[in-house]
């Protein structure tokens, strides 16, 4: 009699427990972002969340190559944060926005070393400096990575990160390099790749 009375809870135990598993889904959180970049000897720090909204008060923690820290800070309201470059090397800009909530940018030492700005001078037959019109990119090939993240409806900032691990430039990226090759400036590029 015992023993049916124990295999009567046991099963009951299983049965509950299989169900209790059965039920579990997987929580989906939102995504936080963090995108930098360098304006002479100063690095501009922008950080929002998957929907859009600013990430206020989150901390940035700036490394050099040897996993040392060089600088903290935190993002204003805006969700911005700016400091001068401390090294002279590639630095790995972390953002934590909470619990459970990370994202990196690394900036390479080549954009840090080699930026050379340049400044619209104007003259007669332009305007302001500018003449002509030059185009910013953003082509995205869809690679099997990225197309598994477009079948499983990931949102676009999981595409963004994975296009960023495969080296392709976004649009502020593509107009960067403008920058670099002196064919516009960083009021330009700032004016048109507002978010």
């Amino acid at each position: 009699m015992n023993k049916y009375i124990l295999r009567k809870y046991f099963c009951g135990f299983v049965f509950f427990f299989l169900i209790f598993l059965l039920g579990i889904n997987p929580a989906y959180a939102h995504k936080v972002m963090v995108f930098a970049w360098v304006d002479g000897d100063t690095i501009f720090t922008q950080s929002k969340f998957s929907g859009g909204k600013k990430v206020k008060g989150g901390k940035i923690a700036v490394y050099n190559t040897h996993k040392k820290i060089l600088l903290e800070g935190k993002t204003d309201n805006e969700g911005k944060f700016s400091f001068e470059v401390p090294e002279k090397t590639t630095l790995k800009i972390v953002l934590y926005a909470g619990t459970g909530h990370r994202a990196e940018w690394t900036v390479p030492k080549e954009d840090i070393e080699d930026l050379v700005l340049y400044e619209p001078n104007g003259c007669s037959e332009c305007n302001e400096g500018y003449r002509g019109r030059s185009g910013i990119f953003e082509v995205m090939p869809i690679s099997d990575d990225i197309s598994r993240i477009i079948l499983e409806k990931g949102d676009a900032l999981t595409i963004a990160d994975q296009a960023r691990r495969e080296g392709i430039l976004d649009l502020r990226q593509s107009a960067l390099n403008k920058v670099a090759m002196g064919i516009t400036d960083l009021i330009e590029i700032n004016r048109v790749t507002k978010d």
